[in-house]
């Protein structure tokens, strides 16, 4: 202790100085008994609190949050996050630009509050998305802009699933869904606009009732489509081809079945009715998962008008995002949906045998037509070792979940989605990551399809479209090693 504290004296605006001397007090907790642990934690934020007096250190991120830390563990009453919370505030307003201070203060907010409205929360977290924008406008390094941006990012997805949480879940779907729209679908002839002008021209498509959003109505990309000023196109699409709501398919029907039987015999009393029409509701808006049309949802709308989500209800949350984090808002929305993410996932490997045997027999003939100098490869297929050259060759090759993963989703969010794929497929042209997924969806609709009433020819169409996939695509192992598992899966279907 004392030959740290001597160090300090020494370089005083050193924080390494500092964070070693606080680093020998953590070895120190560790060893020493509970009634001394509270001791030595008030120690640990005394010396912090001195080093953030220095005006070289004030701004330390680091020692600003293990002073947060420390006073967090240290809990000294029931209220003590009050005391906390001011302290974030104050460091917020030391620092204001800093966007990791606001990510990690928006989580500490969420996970300490004692009163929670849906409007609260909004205002409040609406006001540190517009702190966040201006931090990222008055930086003028791109390379910075860009991580702030990632933080931006994920306060405003933390924040629609929060939303999502309070009931509002067209609203959250909404968000992501015009973050989507605004950046990976925004029309090429207006992006020499400026930045006002262009929202502008979003909002004019957004609440236009003639328009339809990205994936709700056949291949289309609703928003170029309502700027080339062919009204009558659009609203033959919209009226031909628009999702609609389906009810929800296998285990959540029958699931709904069985509930539905079970309040009825069990709930007699007049709380067990109210009860009974809140689950029958809850049940219900799993279908009810997007949000509405103007001109279509007519009936639904005036059942609950929350579910129209109008530009207001969005706008303080977009933001034009550099292309790099594309990915990353189309990712947000699939898992809003309780999807696989499109981009960012791991690539597994499964040891199921019918799986390893088929894709390696493809794998053997594809890698035998596009390079002859790889015999030595081929002969370590044939002793099984397929991840061993898959790792070496970097294939990119996705293992999906389970299609039994997918029966208590609705049917409709799945073909918005399997519509709204094809649409990015368009935007990020031969992507293996967006193909993987198409087959594998495409796949659910294939081997169910036909149990699908409300989609016509659901199965044949889908076999089409992954076979045309394919032969576009006929060196791409991980569609290949995709399409072999589906059609192992129709063989036990059959």
């Amino acid at each position: 202790n004392k030959e740290g504290l001597q160090t300090i004296d020494k370089n005083p605006d050193d924080v390494r100085n500092w964070l070693k001397y606080i680093q020998l007090q953590q070895k120190q907790l560790s060893s020493h008994r509970q009634k001394w642990k509270q001791t030595i934690l008030e120690r640990q934020i005394s010396m912090l609190e001195k080093a953030l007096e220095r005006p070289a250190l004030k701004d330390s991120l680091i020692l600003i949050l293990m002073r947060l830390k420390f006073l967090d563990q240290s809990n000294m009453n029931d209220d003590f996050h009050k005391v906390i919370s001011v302290l974030w505030e104050a460091y917020l307003e030391q620092c204001p630009f800093n966007l990791t201070l606001h990510a990690l203060y928006f989580q500490f907010k969420v996970s300490s509050f004692t009163r929670f409205s849906e409007t609260y929360f909004r205002e409040w977290s609406i006001e540190i998305i517009r702190k966040s924008k201006q931090g990222i406008e008055a930086t003028k390094d791109e390379a910075m802009k860009v991580l702030l941006e990632n933080k931006l990012l994920e306060i405003t997805a933390f924040s629609a699933f929060i939303l999502d949480e309070c009931g509002y879940r067209e609203r959250a779907a909404g968000i992501l869904q015009g973050l989507v729209e605004l950046n990976v679908f925004e029309p090429s002839d207006i992006k020499s606009k400026n930045i006002e002008d262009r929202l502008e021209l979003f909002q004019g498509y957004w609440e236009d009732a003639n328009s339809f959003r990205t994936g709700e109505a056949a291949l289309h990309e609703g928003w170029s489509l309502s700027l080339k000023g062919n009204e009558k196109e659009a609203q033959e699409i919209l009226e031909s081809s628009f999702i609609g709501i389906w009810d929800t398919y296998l285990n959540v029907v029958t699931q709904r079945k069985a509930e539905e039987t079970f309040l009825e015999k069990e709930c007699f009393d007049e709380e067990g009715e109210v009860l009974r029409k809140w689950i029958a509701a809850e049940i219900d808006q799993q279908k009810n998962c997007r949000i509405a049309q103007l001109k279509f949802d007519g009936e639904r709308i005036a059942k609950d008008p929350n579910i129209v989500v109008f530009y207001d209800d969005i706008k303080d949350y977009m933001q034009h995002y550099n292309k790099s984090i594309h990915t990353q808002l189309i990712d947000n929305l699939f898992e809003f949906y309780g999807m696989p993410g499109v981009f960012n996932r791991n690539i597994t490997f499964v040891d199921d045998r019918h799986w390893i045997e088929a894709v390696s027999e493809k794998i053997e003939e594809i890698l035998t037509k596009v390079d002859s100098e790889l015999e030595n490869s081929v002969r370590e297929l044939q002793k099984g070792n397929l991840q061993t050259l898959l790792l070496q060759k970097n294939v990119f090759l996705l293992k999906f979940p389970s299609y039994e993963y997918l029966h208590n989703k609705s049917l409709s969010t799945l073909e918005y989605l399997r519509r709204l794929l094809w649409c990015l497929l368009a935007r990020y042209a031969k992507s293996s990551q967006v193909m993987s997924y198409i087959v594998w969806l495409e796949g659910y609709f294939y081997l169910y399809g036909d149990q699908m009433k409300d989609l016509k020819n659901a199965a044949s169409e889908a076999r089409k479209r992954i076979k045309s996939l394919l032969k576009d695509n006929d060196k791409d192992v991980s569609l290949w090693s995709i399409y072999i598992e589906i059609e192992y899966e129709k063989s036990i279907l059959l």
